[in-house]
């Protein structure tokens, strides 16, 4: 489930952008766009975003390529990823971990 905000509907503009699928040596979509998510006060809420928008397009790029795998590992590893990525941008800015999902664990 994606976030949505009435003035900018998110589904939608990703399924406008695309990415890019690469099958067998042809360009079958390209990445027309991008997103910009950026919380002025809090970390966790943009690093959350960014994560629920990566899992979208990687179920659907995941679907486009048509190959039998087992995505449960790869959502599993994109969300660490993003845990990681909290974490230490959050150490470069306040010198503490992430507030939300494991960072307590890690400290």
């Amino acid at each position: 489930m994606l976030i949505e905000n009435a003035q900018y509907p998110i589904e939608q503009n990703l399924r406008k952008q695309s990415f890019l699928t690469y099958i067998d040596g042809s360009t079958q979509s390209l990445q027309e766009g991008i997103f910009r998510i950026n919380c002025i006060d809090c970390l966790d809420r943009t690093n959350n975003v960014q994560l629920t928008i990566g899992l979208s397009i990687l179920s659907t790029q995941l679907d486009s390529l048509k190959k039998q795998i087992n995505s449960s590992i790869l959502i599993e590893k994109l969300r660490e990823m993003w845990i990681n990525n909290g974490d230490h941008i959050s150490r470069i800015y306040t010198g503490t971990g992430a507030l939300g999902q494991r960072s307590k664990v890690s400290l």
